[in-house]
């Protein structure tokens, strides 16, 4: 057991000069020092690869990258450089205010705003009591429309007016004979709402007076035509040997509007 413990303590004495000994030789002053002088004092290689200004430019965040606008012809911006459009074959963008507009057309538009010339043709499908007996014929309008119109404060409602010559005829031949026929000069206002209007006046027919009230709807085909259709009661004050009498009648006509 003496010898063994000889052994032991022997050992950890050789052991712990080795480690002693190679500790002082690695951390010398001489060796060391000597090795960081000669790389400190080494001459610069210039690297012209130019890897390191990038690298250096990424590390700094943002790299210097050339900006670019998207491209535009501006006519403006190339005459401030000095350069003309024209030799590169660019137009310079045209501006909203020059841009050509087209109307769009809208059979469903209101009809009636402006002036316009209407014809028809007319037929009486009814009369008063007292002219059963007589006998009526086609006949024919031709009316002018305003230019002007006003507006009401009712559902877009406007008001214009029309005047308007006419061909009236009736002619009796049971009991007894009679005629009553001319030209009749109508004037009279307008109620218009989109595609419908109603007409309300007076005028003359042949030599007395009368009075006239009728509603109409009007399609318009194209911006400046229309064709329409309606019905008309008309009024007179005296037909030679009836006194008063009155009739109504269907009309068909074809408009243009300036």
């Amino acid at each position: 057991m003496a010898n063994l413990q000889k052994i032991w303590v022997h050992s950890l004495i050789i052991t712990l000069g080795v480690f002693a000994t190679g500790f002082s030789q690695n951390t010398g002053g001489d060796d060391w020092g000597g090795w960081f002088e000669d790389t400190d004092t080494a001459p610069a290689v210039s690297d012209t690869s130019g890897s390191d200004g990038a690298w250096d430019d990424w590390s700094g965040g943002e790299a210097d990258l050339p900006q670019t606008d998207t491209l535009s012809v501006n006519a403006d911006e190339f005459s401030d450089w000095g350069i003309e459009t024209s030799e590169w074959g660019l137009e310079p963008e045209p501006e909203e205010e020059s841009l050509p507009t087209q109307a769009i057309y809208d059979p469903n538009a209101p009809v009636g705003m402006g002036m316009a010339i209407e014809i028809s043709a007319v037929s009486p499908f009814w009369v008063s009591r007292n002219m059963k007996t007589w006998y009526s014929f086609m006949d024919w309008r031709v009316g002018v429309q305003m230019p002007f119109s006003f507006q009401l404060p009712l559902y877009g409602m406007r008001v214009t007016a029309s005047a308007e010559i006419a061909s009236f005829n009736f002619e009796n031949t049971f009991p007894q004979g009679g005629q009553f026929g001319g030209i009749s000069v109508l004037a009279y206002g307008r109620l218009l709402y989109q595609q419908f209007c109603v007409d309300a006046g007076f005028g003359l027919f042949g030599n007395t007076g009368g009075a006239l009230f009728g509603a109409m709807y009007r399609y318009p085909i194209s911006p400046n035509i229309y064709l329409g259709a309606g019905g008309r009661a008309i009024w007179v004050n005296k037909i030679e040997p009836l006194g008063s009498s009155s009739w109504a009648d269907v009309q068909f006509l074809a408009g243009y509007k300036f």
